[in-house]
């Protein structure tokens, strides 16, 4: 089960727990603490897949125009997730700062964090692997050139996205599954370990979707890729059955 929520509590417990200031106040943090993340986070994520699923029907009409459009709903919801995971790292990375003094991390201290469990917590997206293939038939139906893409594109041709992505959300609530453990055991080098694991793998999620916001920046907006503007007041056809945001 998904709970990004939980980072909410765990990070102003170790605040406290960890004797820096008896209050913790969320308004000079970078993690919105008045937001309920759970559900941002799968906002953002349908908004991605829906910019996908949006794409492919606009490809497969040879409209680039709604092909441009759904590029944009894509890059909206790419950088979102890209700062909603930069957030937590920014936090978790300052707070981490504080329980590493004094604490000596051994490497058989550290063995015990290796995520081999990782289907204890399953989450499995789906969609976002085809943004590989959209891209190059985007170049195709607008004739322009896949040089961009498949020489130098960040989300990478050969890894499966879907998997990729759903691995990392895994490893993310896993760790903060730990580290919620941890504090409650109050042992301060699990808890140290495991801000550790929480900051690395929202590293790894917030360097995904910035991928993905680079590539389609850079396959929408390049020269190559000769796509048409959008014209003024344009709105989208109903026949494509897109929800508005």
């Amino acid at each position: 089960m998904i709970n990004i929520n939980k980072i909410k509590h765990l990070i102003p417990a170790f605040f406290y727990c960890s004797g820096v200031g008896e209050r913790f106040s969320g308004d000079d943090w970078a993690i919105d603490y008045e937001l309920d993340l759970d559900e941002e986070f799968n906002t953002e994520i349908s908004n991605l897949q829906g910019g996908v699923s949006l794409l492919n029907d606009a490809l497969q009409r040879n409209d680039l125009i709604a092909a441009k459009y759904a590029l944009i709903e894509m890059r909206v919801a790419s950088l979102s997730l890209y700062g909603f995971f930069m957030n937590i790292y920014d936090d978790v990375e300052r707070v981490g700062w504080v329980g590493r003094e004094g604490v000596v991390i051994s490497k058989g201290c550290a063995s015990f964090a290796s995520c081999n469990g990782c289907e204890d917590v399953y989450f499995q997206v789906k969609n976002i692997n085809n943004i590989k293939w959209l891209f190059l038939r985007l170049y195709d139906c607008s004739g322009g050139r896949r040089v961009f893409f498949s020489e130098r594109g960040g989300v990478g041709c050969k890894a499966d996205l879907d998997e990729k992505l759903s691995n990392d959300i895994a490893d993310f609530q896993m760790s903060l599954n730990f580290l919620e453990n941890s504090l409650r055991e109050g042992d301060a080098i699990k808890v140290v370990v495991f801000l550790g694991k929480v900051r690395d793998s929202s590293l790894a999620l917030s360097g995904f979707f910035k991928n993905i916001f680079d590539d389609i920046d850079k396959n929408a907006w390049s020269d190559a890729a000769k796509l048409p503007a959008i014209p003024e007041g344009y709105a989208l056809p109903e026949s494509y059955n897109y929800p508005k945001r």
